[in-house]
């Protein structure tokens, strides 16, 4: 090894790009921009959470509360709630003034009082309200208990008859009682993965245009050849990337699963950990183009339209990413675009999330992302070693590509 550091010959091709990449990482992920922006989103989507499993458990309860009467009923009428998913709770016993007051101020959806043998419901606006039906059906029972009483007939025997003679319904193709959850996972994936590409993939740019304009990028070329530079970069920010939305990633599922908002449970762990392998491969087919558009100019004021094509080619994925999971995950058009770069990154993994594509699906988009990435970083890098030491006007992209 020289005084003066390693040179070309004494560093090999591997190693160049790994020590690139460990400076960009190093640099990265102590930033304060990376810390505050990893923190600020991990805040958010806890506040979110917090915010939906709150308001939720609130609105999934219908509080009840009963006349000194009519209290009896509040048992089986809690039970019967239970079978029909409805999360009854007694709100206590009230007088008729105070049970009236209770449903006026909404602190009670229903007010139950009996009247001889007529059993009284007090609501606020709507006496369809589905505790309404609930306790109808309760009452009919009891009634009609008594009366088979009355009658000597067990009513143990009449509910083993009608289970014998039921009817059995079968689904030919089942709803996954799950799907919602799903949809909304597919969008957070498509969102996150649209946000950190982008994000990360103008840092890309901008640290091509950086190094270019404080002439760093010649004392590196001493020592590494341009496309190990190009290379270690794309890596190094690239683990960054993947490092926050891992954490973000991690965070955010776990929350949603600790606070009940996300019950799909270990079914969601494969499709982040798909998510986050969509995110390599994306970032670095995304992030090749934006290097090399970087290195056409000298000023971060230009990197806007450089780069404005390419940020095109992610936002429009993004978009489709959304509109198709919603409408229709399994069409025609989802299926073919899911497979074709550059909506594969950001589309596959959103049908992964809601159960769509099959496995040949997958392969296929793997492949042809590989392909093009593979394209991509070969003009990149050509693009990239033609222009990062010329300086002032924006380099035209014909004379970028042109042979050396």
């Amino acid at each position: 090894m020289s005084a003066i550091g390693p040179t070309r010959q004494e560093i090999s091709n591997s190693g160049g790009v790994a020590l690139v990449a460990k400076r960009e990482i190093s640099t990265r992920v102590r930033s304060k921009s990376f810390i505050y922006s990893t923190i600020a989103t991990i805040a958010v989507i806890a506040g979110y959470i917090a915010f939906v499993s709150s308001t939720s458990s609130d609105s999934e309860k219908t509080k009840v509360a009963f006349a000194p009467d009519s209290v009896a009923l509040s048992e089986p009428l809690t039970a019967a709630g239970k079978s029909v998913d409805l999360n009854i709770i007694n709100n206590g016993v009230l007088s008729t003034d105070d049970g009236r007051h209770a449903v006026e101020e909404g602190e009670v959806t229903a007010y139950i009082s009996l009247n001889g043998t007529t059993t009284r419901v007090l609501v606020k606006d709507d006496v369809q309200e589905p505790v309404v039906g609930v306790l109808q059906s309760v009452v009919q029972e009891q009634t009609l208990s008594d009366l088979l009483t009355d009658a000597g007939i067990p009513p143990v025997a009449l509910d083993r008859s009608l289970q014998e003679n039921g009817v059995q319904a079968e689904a030919l193709q089942p709803k996954d009682p799950e799907s919602g959850q799903r949809l909304v996972l597919a969008i957070a994936i498509s969102f996150l993965l649209y946000f950190a590409i982008l994000i990360f993939g103008l840092g890309v740019a901008q640290g091509v245009v950086e190094e270019k304009s404080s002439r760093v990028v010649e004392l590196l070329l001493a020592t590494f050849h341009p496309w190990q530079i190009l290379f270690g970069k794309i890596l190094g920010i690239g683990f960054a990337g993947l490092l926050q939305l891992t954490i973000i990633a991690s965070v955010g599922v776990g929350a949603a699963i600790a606070s009940d908002q996300l019950t799909i449970g270990a079914d969601a762990i494969p499709t982040v950990i798909a998510a986050l392998v969509w995110f390599v491969l994306g970032f670095v087919m995304f992030s090749a183009l934006l290097a090399g558009a970087g290195a056409l100019v000298s000023r971060q004021e230009d990197v806007n339209s450089v780069t404005q094509p390419i940020i095109m080619a992610i936002v429009v994925p993004f978009i489709a990413s959304v509109t198709l999971v919603q409408t229709n995950p399994d069409g025609f058009w989802s299926r073919l675009l899911s497979m074709l770069p550059p909506f594969a990154p950001i589309l596959m993994p959103a049908r992964m999330a809601v159960g769509g594509p099959l496995w040949w699906e997958v392969l296929i988009g793997v492949v042809t992302t590989l392909a093009a990435t593979a394209i991509f970083t070969a003009l990149a890098s050509r693009i990239y070693s033609n222009s990062v030491l010329r300086t002032g006007a924006r380099v035209k992209l014909k004379d970028a590509l042109r042979s050396a």
